[in-house]
This record gives C-alpha cells, sequence and structure tokens, in this order.
C-alpha cells in the first residue's frame, strides 16, 4: 500500500543538527505512481504527481524537495531545491496558490514555477520566472478529497 500524506494546515520543515524535521510525509514513491488518479483530474492537478502538496501554506529552510511541489497558500522557503530527481519537465516543478518568498536554492531540470494571478511576490531568487496562471485548483481539489475520504470512511 502506498500512502501520500496530503497536508490541510500549514506546512514547516528546517534543519536541526543535521537531521531534517518535518511535519509532513513526503511521497517518495512518487516516481512509481503511474496512472493513479482517484480524482479524475488533469494532471498537473493530480496530488499524487507531488512530492509535497500542501494546501495551505509551505514554510521550509535547507531543505530539498527531489520531486514536484504545489502549496495552495504562500510558500516561505530558503536554501531550498525542487525536482532534482524529476526526470522530465512536461508537468511544473512548482505550484503555488498565495505570496512567494524564495531565496537561495535551484529549481532543477529546468522545471517551470507556476503562481496564481493574484500572488504577490516578495522574494524570488530561482533562474526561471514564475509564470502568472491559475493551473490547480486548490478548493476543488480539497472538496474532492475530503468527498473521497468520507466515502471511504462509511
Amino acid at each position: 500500500m502506498i500512502a501520500i500524506a496530503l497536508i490541510s494546515g500549514s506546512l514547516s520543515i528546517g534543519i536541526s543538527n543535521g537531521l531534517a524535521n518535518a511535519t509532513v510525509l513526503q511521497n517518495k514513491y512518487y516516481n512509481n505512481i503511474i496512472n493513479f488518479n482517484p480524482l479524475n483530474v488533469n494532471e498537473i492537478q493530480n496530488p499524487f504527481n507531488y512530492n509535497i502538496f500542501t494546501l495551505e501554506n509551505l514554510k521550509a529552510n535547507s531543505v530539498d524537495s527531489e520531486g514536484r511541489v504545489a502549496v495552495g497558500g504562500n510558500i516561505n522557503i530558503s536554501n531550498y531545491g525542487i525536482g532534482a530527481k524529476v526526470k522530465d519537465n512536461a508537468l511544473p516543478g512548482l505550484v503555488v496558490g498565495g505570496n512567494l518568498n524564495i531565496s537561495g536554492g535551484i529549481l532543477f531540470n529546468n522545471l517551470k514555477a507556476y503562481i496564481s494571478l493574484n500572488s504577490k511576490v516578495e522574494n524570488y531568487s530561482y533562474q526561471q520566472k514564475p509564470i502568472r496562471k491559475n493551473i490547480i485548483d486548490f478548493a476543488i481539489i480539497s472538496k474532492n478529497l475530503i468527498i473521497k475520504n468520507k466515502n471511504r470512511s462509511q
């Protein structure tokens, strides 16, 4: 059985004594999930195509996500690499529904970053400029996940 953690609250990741502390289990098996789409959404909106998929905020310092990252709220990261192990760049490397504060780090493998039309950019240091386009409807994804979860629990 493969499990993915979907976060409905804010997420903080950091380094302490050389060990990564996280309040979420990253989906390290994302490369092994093929055509897994329980919500019947397009590939960009499928949470299982992301290493981290959070409905609200993400705050991280001096760690990496080797896969794609989608954040429904604000992102505040520093010295953070995204997508080092992503083999193709057909899907975005970073999707943010809220505001951006990114300093240091790298968006690997020529991946693209998408931000919502209403996002405010406080700081952005990745080489690839973010594209303003609403490509994930985080509210709909949240609603669909809640419905799927209720149906499974009955």
